[in-house]
Protein backbone atom coordinates (compact mmCIF):
# COMPACT_ATOMS: atom_id res chain seq x y z
CA UNK A 1 0.00 0.00 0.00
CA UNK A 2 1.65 3.14 -0.84
CA UNK A 3 2.06 6.16 1.38
CA UNK A 4 -0.86 8.05 -0.09
CA UNK A 5 -3.05 5.71 0.27
CA UNK A 6 -1.93 4.95 4.05
CA UNK A 7 -2.53 8.21 4.81
CA UNK A 8 -6.12 8.41 3.59
CA UNK A 9 -7.45 5.30 5.52
CA UNK A 10 -6.07 7.03 8.39
CA UNK A 11 -7.56 10.25 7.94
CA UNK A 12 -10.93 8.37 7.13
CA UNK A 13 -10.71 6.07 10.64
CA UNK A 14 -9.96 9.40 12.47
CA UNK A 15 -13.43 11.15 10.73
CA UNK A 16 -15.45 8.23 11.59
CA UNK A 17 -13.90 7.64 15.06
CA UNK A 18 -16.32 8.95 17.93
CA UNK A 19 -13.10 11.05 19.68
CA UNK A 20 -14.00 14.10 18.22
CA UNK A 21 -16.25 17.60 18.68
CA UNK A 22 -19.21 17.10 16.64
CA UNK A 23 -21.91 20.07 16.12
CA UNK A 24 -25.87 18.66 15.44
CA UNK A 25 -28.56 21.49 13.92
CA UNK A 26 -26.43 24.52 13.27
CA UNK A 27 -28.86 27.50 12.28
CA UNK A 28 -27.94 30.70 11.24
CA UNK A 29 -31.31 33.54 11.75
CA UNK A 30 -31.83 35.43 8.34
CA UNK A 31 -30.47 39.14 8.96
CA UNK A 32 -33.58 41.08 8.90
CA UNK A 33 -33.07 44.05 6.34
CA UNK A 34 -30.90 46.97 7.29
CA UNK A 35 -29.68 45.04 10.45
CA UNK A 36 -25.79 44.72 10.78
CA UNK A 37 -25.89 41.27 13.19
CA UNK A 38 -27.71 38.14 13.65
CA UNK A 39 -26.99 34.88 15.41
CA UNK A 40 -25.89 31.63 15.43
CA UNK A 41 -26.92 28.23 17.04
CA UNK A 42 -26.58 24.76 17.40
CA UNK A 43 -25.44 21.73 19.56
CA UNK A 44 -21.58 21.27 20.56
CA UNK A 45 -20.88 17.69 21.71
CA UNK A 46 -16.94 17.37 22.79
CA UNK A 47 -16.76 13.36 22.17
CA UNK A 48 -13.12 13.45 23.26
CA UNK A 49 -11.34 12.06 26.24
CA UNK A 50 -10.00 15.67 26.98
CA UNK A 51 -11.34 18.81 27.76
CA UNK A 52 -11.31 21.31 24.67
CA UNK A 53 -11.67 24.95 24.88
CA UNK A 54 -13.72 27.13 21.78
CA UNK A 55 -11.86 30.08 21.38
CA UNK A 56 -13.70 32.20 18.68
CA UNK A 57 -15.39 31.65 15.15
CA UNK A 58 -15.67 32.71 11.25
CA UNK A 59 -17.86 32.90 9.38
CA UNK A 60 -18.37 33.31 5.17
CA UNK A 61 -20.29 36.69 4.34
CA UNK A 62 -19.49 37.97 7.93
CA UNK A 63 -17.34 41.03 9.19
CA UNK A 64 -16.99 39.29 12.41
CA UNK A 65 -17.99 36.52 14.84
CA UNK A 66 -18.10 36.21 18.35
CA UNK A 67 -18.90 34.35 21.11
CA UNK A 68 -22.04 35.57 23.10
CA UNK A 69 -24.42 34.24 25.99
CA UNK A 70 -27.58 36.07 27.03
CA UNK A 71 -27.56 36.24 30.60
CA UNK A 72 -29.90 38.39 33.29
CA UNK A 73 -28.39 40.95 35.93
CA UNK A 74 -29.21 41.70 39.12
CA UNK A 75 -32.21 43.68 37.86
CA UNK A 76 -33.67 41.09 35.36
CA UNK A 77 -32.88 42.66 32.34
CA UNK A 78 -31.93 40.53 29.60
CA UNK A 79 -27.80 41.58 28.56
CA UNK A 80 -25.43 39.99 25.86
CA UNK A 81 -21.78 39.06 27.24
CA UNK A 82 -19.19 38.40 25.39
CA UNK A 83 -17.67 34.99 26.46
CA UNK A 84 -13.68 34.56 25.39
CA UNK A 85 -13.82 31.03 25.58
CA UNK A 86 -15.87 28.04 26.20
CA UNK A 87 -14.07 24.77 27.72
CA UNK A 88 -16.40 21.26 27.15
CA UNK A 89 -15.61 18.37 29.63
CA UNK A 90 -15.40 15.12 28.06
CA UNK A 91 -18.28 14.14 26.72
CA UNK A 92 -20.22 17.41 27.59
CA UNK A 93 -22.85 18.98 25.36
CA UNK A 94 -23.60 22.41 24.91
CA UNK A 95 -26.41 23.98 23.44
CA UNK A 96 -26.07 27.09 21.36
CA UNK A 97 -30.09 28.22 21.84
CA UNK A 98 -32.15 31.32 21.48
CA UNK A 99 -31.80 33.09 24.60
CA UNK A 100 -28.58 31.67 25.93
CA UNK A 101 -24.88 31.10 24.10
CA UNK A 102 -24.68 31.85 20.40
CA UNK A 103 -22.86 33.28 18.05
CA UNK A 104 -23.11 37.04 16.84
CA UNK A 105 -23.00 37.61 13.16
CA UNK A 106 -21.27 40.81 13.03
CA UNK A 107 -21.36 42.88 9.81
CA UNK A 108 -22.97 40.58 7.17
CA UNK A 109 -21.67 41.52 3.80
CA UNK A 110 -24.62 40.39 1.64
CA UNK A 111 -28.22 39.37 1.34
CA UNK A 112 -28.75 36.21 3.17
CA UNK A 113 -32.20 33.54 1.67
CA UNK A 114 -33.75 31.28 3.89
CA UNK A 115 -32.54 27.93 2.93
CA UNK A 116 -28.97 29.25 2.23
CA UNK A 117 -25.87 27.50 3.52
CA UNK A 118 -23.44 29.35 5.55
CA UNK A 119 -20.07 27.84 6.37
CA UNK A 120 -19.01 28.82 9.81
CA UNK A 121 -15.76 27.52 11.33
CA UNK A 122 -15.51 27.66 15.02
CA UNK A 123 -11.71 27.94 16.42
CA UNK A 124 -9.97 25.67 19.36
CA UNK A 125 -6.79 27.08 21.62
CA UNK A 126 -4.42 23.57 20.59
CA UNK A 127 -4.78 25.46 16.65
CA UNK A 128 -7.78 22.58 15.52
CA UNK A 129 -10.66 23.88 13.57
CA UNK A 130 -14.40 22.25 12.91
CA UNK A 131 -16.15 23.68 9.39
CA UNK A 132 -19.71 23.38 9.90
CA UNK A 133 -23.03 24.04 7.52
CA UNK A 134 -25.22 26.23 9.06
CA UNK A 135 -28.76 26.82 7.54
CA UNK A 136 -30.09 30.33 7.10
CA UNK A 137 -33.95 30.15 8.84
CA UNK A 138 -36.44 32.99 9.35
CA UNK A 139 -37.45 30.64 13.22
CA UNK A 140 -36.03 28.18 15.55
CA UNK A 141 -36.40 24.34 14.28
Amino acid sequence: MNRAIALACVLLLTACSSDSVTVQKAWVRAPLPGRSMTAGYFELHNQTKRPVIVTGASADGFGAVSIHETRLDEAGISRMVGVEQLELAPDERVEFAPGGLHLMLMRPQREFTKGEIVPVTLLFADGATLHVSATVREDAP
